[in-house]
């Protein structure tokens, strides 16, 4: 008799951003406690009996449909949370509209947050989960303290006060902000800049940039020309040059950023985006 719902706990669900990645995990885990176990023997055990089901997926000839997802998640066990987070990160990878795929990202973040074992006491993750955290930041100027209506109006897009002051909360949770005076209801910067590195998930890095791309495409649109520089190139490269190309946008970034750290009365806030991704295979 299969004890694979005990044996399944020692792999985290919420680590993973790929259905097929956590059950490759908890396959590997398995295997490493019982030499003989193969893959016929997982599918049986995931409800699908005595075939080659989990090696089709393995090898990704076979996709993960919701249903089957479901038969996994009742025969390993998986509790009410974790089971709204497996069946939607099968969900997420079938979606093809790119608004769903951002709910069901957004969906992701707020269970990781909630119960991951590794990313429970990540504060850091609610910064990613809306991109006005990061603006509200930057807005508060170093040099003078500044009230949630007083940043709420330096927006360039409609933004409730409320919104204001829910980003001020997580800036002083996390440190990166205070009343100045004390108890004024006016704040600033603690820190000059932020960066949360490996302690935030790349689901949560991927949601900021998604949202951050989407307020360009915005601008397109929403933003005269003279305010704005929205330009692309489409180059023919090789792996080494790519390489190079990574580097040094790397490198723009930190220039960018020490530009940022000279000035001592920022005016506004202007949000740079690079991108680089291949069109041909």
């Amino acid at each position: 008799m299969s004890d694979i719902k005990k044996i399944r706990k020692a792999i985290d669900l919420f680590d993973h951003q790929d259905a097929v990645s956590y059950l490759k995990a908890v396959f590997d885990h398995v295997k490493s406690l019982r030499r003989a176990y193969n893959l016929k023997s997982f599918s049986k055990d995931l409800g699908f009996g005595d075939n080659n089901t989990m090696a089709q997926v393995h090898s990704g000839h076979r996709s993960l449909s919701e249903k089957a997802a479901e038969r996994i998640s009742d025969h390993i066990g998986l509790n009410r949370p974790e089971n709204k987070f497996f069946l939607t990160l099968v969900e997420l990878r079938q979606l093809r509209n790119q608004n769903s795929k951002e709910e069901k990202m957004a969906l992701m973040l707020e269970l990781q947050s909630r119960h991951s074992k590794k990313y429970a006491d990540v504060k850091e993750l609610d910064f990613f989960n809306d991109w006005h955290h990061a603006v509200v930041f930057e807005l508060l100027d170093t040099q003078q303290s500044r009230s949630a209506k007083e940043i709420c109006l330096k927006f360039a897009m409609p933004m409730e006060v409320a919104e204001v002051n829910q980003s001020l909360e997580l800036l002083m949770e996390l440190n990166l902000a205070r009343e100045e005076p004390p108890s004024s209801g006016r704040f600033i910067k603690t820190k000059k800049d932020f960066s949360a590195g490996k302690a935030v998930p790349g689901m949560a890095i991927v949601r900021f940039h998604q949202e951050m791309m989407n307020l360009a495409k915005a601008s397109l649109t929403n933003t005269p020309p003279q305010q704005r520089d929205i330009s692309s190139v489409t180059i023919a490269v090789d792996e080494k040059t790519v390489a190079r190309i990574k580097e040094d946008i790397r490198l723009f970034r930190q220039y960018l950023l020490f530009l940022g750290s000279q000035l001592e009365n920022p005016e506004k806030v202007m949000q740079v985006n690079v991108q680089l991704f291949p069109i041909s295979r």
